[in-house]
């Protein structure tokens, strides 16, 4: 085809490379949060696990975790705002977690992780 009547400004080229590298990053950044939010789940499933090994198994033993119900703030590392009822330092209960993209979930926690 006959291409003679195409006319590209060639200052758009810089922009469009600019916003090509900002919408990676953004990707980059998404991932890497998704991906340091995993490790967090699974290092708090681990030690919820090792927590719950510790249990002596007594018919206490859910009155005790009752009693051990904290309320408080968390602060993650990928800037989800968390604040709630803390087991030994972790979500347990009912709370709330605002993420930094603006996403709020409300609800049960269980160990650490949504319920």
């Amino acid at each position: 085809g006959d291409k003679k009547g195409l006319k590209v400004d060639p200052s758009l080229f810089p922009q469009l490379e600019k916003d090509r590298r900002e919408a990676e990053a953004r990707a980059s950044e998404k991932l890497e949060a998704a991906r340091k939010e995993r490790e967090m789940k699974r290092r708090i499933k681990d030690r919820m696990k090792a927590i719950d090994e510790d249990d002596s198994g007594s018919e206490s033993d859910d009155e005790d975790k009752e009693m051990l119900l904290q309320p408080g703030k968390l602060k993650l590392r990928d800037g989800t705002n968390f604040s709630g009822q803390l087991l030994h330092g972790y979500p347990h209960g009912y709370g709330k977690c605002v993420h930094p993209d603006g996403g709020i979930y409300a609800g049960q926690f269980f160990k650490g992780a949504r319920h």
